[in-house]
């Protein structure tokens, strides 16, 4: 427990959601659209997965052309399921890349509510499910990777599939990856509890009428927003105590280095001008007008032909605050899950947030330096 104290916060960004924005959805899925939308989750809604007979039923995830999903997501993943009832239904459920590879995701943390010690997931309550994981391996793109569901005992046949529910329940499945700043925040943020604008009128016989356009986050089906519970159909009444406010953070950090806040190739491909002795070309450098040259392979050359690596956006040897959080979710058009404290897993830690400005400013103190 931490008061709801700030430590070193992280960003867990919807890639789904990010890529559905940009139009680059080839195939849908069985999961549908409106199931990889962060802000579904106060919307579950019921599925049967493929078969729905509790033994390898399936639902298949977005299609996004060539583009594989270890290009986007890598090392630093994540999946959750959000507003779900998978302790009720007895469900396990598997990650798993598409037809021919089958392999799963690694590296899993299991970190809220993940209920095993495998890739696998079998929470122990119903309402959310979190964990860090890889998916660096998911490199093919000729079928829908896909998520397995399993009722009772994994891999076997279930007389009473999901304790008779006849499918399980969820709101949102969110996968992505995730971003820790380089360190803690000034000591000078704030934490704000809004409650959305209420209006008061006062009638001319003295009584008072107020409306609040918004008090607290919208329930999770009949429970709140980030709780845990094991009912089946827990009590509304009791459910609607849940925490008021609009939680808003106002955070600043000082003398983060250059490769923290931006990408050092700031294009899709990471070709740089380089002179041929191999030295790079910054401003003023001799090298030939209008050749540009990779040392992709560790050797300077002039570059013919070389493939999309998505060179800024997987940063995987250079993650950095433009390339994970700014550009993902498009200048803060889009939602994020926000953890203040990465090393607080306590479930009311968590909260959907959006950026909340029209532009980033980063401020350069000293060489490679900055203030944000």
């Amino acid at each position: 427990m931490s008061y709801q104290n700030v430590g070193t916060p992280r960003f867990y960004i919807n890639c789904l959601e990010w890529l559905y924005s940009l139009g680059l959805i080839t195939s849908i899925g069985s999961l549908g659209i409106e199931q990889i939308l962060t802000k579904s989750a106060s919307n579950p809604i019921y599925r049967q997965p493929a078969n729905h007979d509790g033994e390898n039923d399936t639902l298949t995830l977005p299609v996004f052309g060539e583009i594989p999903y270890s290009s986007i997501m890598g090392s630093w993943s994540f999946v959750a399921f959000l507003g779900h009832n998978f302790k009720s239904a007895d469900c396990e459920v598997m990650f798993q890349e598409g037809a021919g590879d089958y392999t799963s995701i690694w590296g899993v943390g299991g970190q809220v509510n993940w209920g095993t010690d495998s890739e696998h997931t079998r929470p122990e309550y119903n309402g959310f499910t979190l964990s860090t994981c890889s998916v660096a391996h998911w490199n093919q793109t000729a079928t829908p990777n896909q998520l397995r569901f399993e009722s009772g005992i994994w891999g076997e046949s279930d007389d009473h599939p999901y304790n008779n529910l006849g499918g399980v329940t969820f709101g949102s499945f969110v996968m992505g990856s995730f971003y820790d700043m380089p360190h803690s925040p000034n000591l000078n943020l704030t934490m704000t509890r809004e409650m959305g604008g209420a209006k008061k009128i006062r009638t001319k016989g003295g009584s008072d009428l107020v409306k609040h356009d918004y008090t607290k986050p919208a329930m999770w089906g009949d429970a709140g927003a980030w709780e845990l519970h094991q009912e089946s159909y827990p009590n509304i009444l009791f459910h609607n105590l849940t925490r008021n406010g609009r939680r808003v953070w106002d955070l600043s950090f000082d003398y983060l280095q250059d490769y923290d806040t931006m990408p050092e190739i700031s294009t899709l491909t990471n070709y740089q001008a380089i002179q041929p002795s191999g030295q790079s070309a910054l401003t003023g450098s001799n090298y030939t007008e209008g050749a540009y040259y990779s040392s992709m392979d560790g050797e300077a050359g002039a570059i013919t032909s070389s493939p999309v690596n998505y060179a800024f956006m997987n940063a995987v040897g250079n993650k950095n605050f433009f390339s994970e959080v700014i550009h993902k979710t498009r200048g803060g058009q889009l939602p994020f899950i926000f953890q203040p404290h990465n090393n607080n897993y306590n479930p009311d830690q968590f909260a959907i947030a959006k950026l909340d400005m029209n532009s980033f400013k980063f401020e350069q103190v000293a060489n490679g330096i900055y203030n944000m």
